[in-house]
Order: structure tokens, then sequence, then C-alpha cells
């Protein structure tokens, strides 16, 4: 990096392809985002930095986390009251609920210069927060005090004006398009047209159908997903994604045992109940309350994106 000399900050973001380090020099911060791929570098210069927002998301920590826990109680419940063939998707969920857990909620970083926001994302706990405050702060602050005593003519245009002081305030990128709405529409659509072909046998091209709705809603929360940590949405949408995708997931993957299952049932006439609820009957209502929650969830989600749109316009 450089010939500069770069002291480590506390602070790491981690993903399952990323490394985010912070790194402080003598005039500048530089914040380094590695992937597998591509090594992104951005610099800070003391004198530009206008100021350093940082933003808690504890409630967005305990929406999601109790998101996850509904469902592991519920896979519990199935395992030991139906099969323990429920405790395979139950391992790695709760794997991931557990770390989760742990790990406590995290929070958003980002830098604001004349060109707008800039996310920090190895910033993402209080503790690296106040120790970049306390190496930072005094060093913007001199570094501006000394630029506003310069003559304005020696001070290049985009600087030659009064500088703001370092505020904690939040601008937060609004939320354009109808990618949640049209999500969480696909969701309910498939859900009711779940609850309608599970209590009847309408044939087997319906039942493929219900299938492929279901993965279509999967799809469309993950596109959902990714877009609403791009943009200010809140926790009760983020919560209401997670649980849409863990309920969609744990359904999916009963299904798949359901199906496995079936194959070992002697029936006369394997073309009229081609559907594993229709052959195991006991399942349904593990079926019926995995749907309500989907319309549960897409309703509440959509109410509560309309609400955040309205409030962002204001």
């Amino acid at each position: 990096m450089d010939n500069l000399v770069y002291q480590p900050l506390p602070g790491r973001g981690f993903g399952l392809f990323r490394r985010d380090r912070v790194w402080l020099a003598e005039d500048h911060l530089l914040s380094v985002r590695s992937s597998r791929f591509v090594d992104i570098y951005e610099r800070f210069y003391f004198r530009d930095i206008h100021g350093i927002h940082f933003r808690e998301r504890a409630g967005e920590y305990w929406m999601i986390l109790i998101a996850f826990l509904l469902p592991c109680h519920a896979l519990v419940a199935l395992s030991i009251l139906h099969h323990w063939a429920w405790g395979i998707p139950l391992a790695p969920l709760g794997a991931w609920t557990l770390t989760y857990a742990l790990f406590g909620s995290q929070a958003e970083c980002q830098v604001q210069t004349s060109l707008g926001l800039h996310p920090v994302p190895a910033i993402s706990r209080r503790p690296s927060y106040d120790a970049l405050r306390e190496k930072l702060f005094p060093r913007i602050e001199a570094a501006q005090a000394e630029l506003e005593m310069q003559p304005a003519s020696t001070v290049p245009p985009p600087l030659n004006v009064p500088l703001p002081r370092i505020m904690p305030a939040v601008i937060p990128e609004p939320n354009r398009g109808w990618y949640f709405e049209g999500a969480f529409s696909i969701v309910a659509l498939a859900a009711i047209f779940s609850l309608w072909n599970q209590r009847g046998i309408h044939g087997v091209a319906f039942d493929w159908l219900e299938y492929g709705l279901s993965l279509a809603t999967f799809v469309s929360m993950l596109v959902a997903l990714a877009r609403a940590y791009r943009v200010d949405v809140g926790g009760g949408v983020l919560a209401c994604l997670w649980s849409i995708i863990v309920t969609q997931a744990i359904y999916g993957s009963g299904m798949a045992i359901a199906a496995s299952v079936q194959n070992t049932i002697a029936r006369p006439s394997r073309s009229l109940d081609h559907h594993p609820i229709r052959v195991l009957p006991d399942l349904l209502f593990y079926s019926t309350a995995a749907d309500a929650v989907c319309i549960t969830a897409a309703v509440v989600g959509t109410i509560l994106i309309m609400a955040r749109k309205k409030r962002q316009l204001e």
C-alpha cells in the first residue's frame, strides 16, 4: 500500500467472499474492501471529510433474530412430534441463528464528503466506532482548522468554502422502484394458490405450478433482500424478508423429505396424489402454517415499505 505508514484501526467486516479493514495514515483514512475477485480502496483525506455518520441497528437485529428463532422452534416440534428428519434442516439453520445471536447487532458507518456518502463496512460495531472517533476526530479538526487559516486565494476552489463540522446525522438513500411490493405480491399469490391446491386433487400440472411459484418467491425474496441492504427500508421490512426466505427454505426442504418418504408408501395410483401433502396429510397443518406466515409477512412488509416510502417523500 504505497510507501506510506498505515496504522490498522479496530474493526473488521467479513462475509463469505469478503474482508474489510480500515487504516489510518498521516493525512487520510483508508478503507479497504477485499473479495476473491477485486479489492476496493477508498481514501478519505481529513480536510475533505464533512461528517462521520454512525447508526445502530439493534431493532433490526432483534427482528431478524426472532424471524429465525420461530422456524427453529417449529422444526424442533416437528422433529419430536412427526419424524427425526425434520432435524436435518434444523442443524444449519440453528447453527446460523446461534452465530448471528452471538455476534450481536451490527451498525452502519458512513463517511460524508462533498461527493456524497461512502460506506465503511469495517466499522460495524460500537467499540470500533469509538476507537475510530478517538483517533480520527482530532486529526480532522486540526486539518480543517489549518485549512480555514489559509487565505482563500491559496485554497483550491472546491475547498475555499466553510466546511461543516462533524455532525452525527444520517442521510439515507431513498428507496425507489417497486422491488419489495412486487416481491411481497408474488409471495402472497403463491401462498394463496398453495392453500387452494393442497386441499384438492386438481392435477399434476397444478402441483408443478405450485412448485414453480414457490421457487419464484424464493428468488424474488433474494433479489429484494440484496436491494434492501442498499437502501433505507427499516428493520421491520428486513425481518419480513428474512422470515419469508427462511420459511420458504424450510418448506422446500420439508417437501423434499416428504417426497422421499412418499416413495416408500404403497398406494394404488401415483398420478392422483402426486403432491406430498396429500400423501402425508399429517403435514397439512405445517404447510398451512407456513403459508399463513408468508401471507402475514407479505402483508406486513408491504404496509411497512409503503409507509417508509411515504415518509421519505415528505
